[in-house]
């Protein structure tokens, strides 16, 4: 008998529990500059494996870009060379410039980009969808992978001529001719 009293008591009572821990730990995170502005999202927090931040320890918004890139351009025995180029643009949108020695490069003259940019797209099962309503590009599935659509996109191995394109066929111009 004593052991169904007991049980009822901590039913009728949990959510005040849950309601109480939530807020002590919303308390202890202000007190280390973490702003939580409702108990929900504390509770999110609870059940969160892998939190990503960036320098200045902000919480990221699920999007990402490529704004950097090596290839091998030489390797023999005791030498390596590896190549770097920027990448410009804004996050999802198919447009931007390769960056080589301060100027731009066209991909298409190098065949370890042609080769990264197959590798992008084949093993990609991520989409770039332009939004009318908004007038913006967005991801269609996992950020990272939508990264590497965009940054074929911004290659352009193939040189394709995107000027006359509408936003709906230039987000995916490049993708589908290596498809």
């Amino acid at each position: 008998m004593i052991f169904f009293i007991a049980v009822a008591a901590i039913l009728e009572d949990l959510p005040a529990v849950i309601t109480t821990c939530l807020a002590l730990g919303t308390c202890r995170m202000t007190k280390k500059n973490a702003i939580v502005r409702s108990l929900s999202s504390a509770e999110t927090l609870g059940c969160t494996s892998v939190i990503c931040s960036d320098k200045i320890e902000t919480l990221t918004t699920n999007q990402m870009s490529v704004c950097r890139m090596f290839i091998f351009s030489k390797a023999d025995d005791n030498n390596i060379q590896i190549d770097q180029f920027e990448v410009t643009g804004s996050i999802y949108e198919p447009k931007g410039d390769i960056i080589y020695n301060g100027t731009k490069f066209n991909c298409s003259h190098s065949s370890g980009l042609v080769e990264l940019t197959e590798c992008a797209a084949l093993c990609n099962d991520s989409a770039l969808d332009y939004n009318e309503s908004k007038k913006v590009f967005e991801k269609v599935d996992e950020a990272i992978e939508t990264a590497l659509t965009v940054l074929v996109e911004k290659m352009n191995v193939f040189n394709t001529d995107k000027s006359r394109l509408s936003p709906q066929k230039m987000a995916m111009s490049s993708n589908i001719i290596i498809h």
